[in-house]
């Protein structure tokens, strides 16, 4: 199975690993760590026009809701699956799935290949008066009134 890791060396639980710093290619596999907007859409671009069949997200909400939102102006069809390897602070998300707390990517790409899936549909919200849409599961709003 094709597959393209998007890994966010600035996520919680990766700072503390190189490993997760470090590009590599394997087989099937690609993984890369963008560092900005920009080059996180030129990667979706090339995993799309090489059939990335899985697009593994080794981050928190915050880079699940960025490769998603930039994944929906790279994919105008259907998507590759996704699989989500928690390594942001909260990971509500992968709570949410039943995703155990320290998975691995190795777990992830083995529940994949067995057809383990749990299918939820982002959710995509629009700031008002930008056009700016965004694609994610976890969003947060606040109101401040003066007393």
């Amino acid at each position: 199975m094709r597959t393209g890791i998007i890994c966010n060396p600035k996520s919680h639980r990766n700072r503390s690993s190189v490993e997760a710093t470090r590009p590599f290619v394997s087989g099937t596999v690609l993984a890369v760590t963008p560092r900005t907007q920009a080059e996180l859409a030129e990667v979706l671009t090339d995993f799309a026009q090489h059939g990335i069949e899985l697009l593994v997200i080794d981050g928190g909400d915050g880079t699940i809701r960025d490769v998603l939102t930039a994944a929906a102006t790279v994919w105008t069809g259907a998507m590759p699956r996704v699989a989500i390897v928690p390594s942001g602070k909260t990971n509500a998300l992968a709570l949410d799935l039943g995703i155990p707390d320290h998975w691995t990517l190795d777990q992830a790409l083995a529940a994949a290949r067995d057809g383990a899936s749990i299918v939820r549909r982002p959710v995509e919200v629009e700031r008002a008066g930008t056009g700016q849409k965004l694609r994610g599961f976890l969003f947060g709003a606040g109101a401040f009134v003066e007393a």
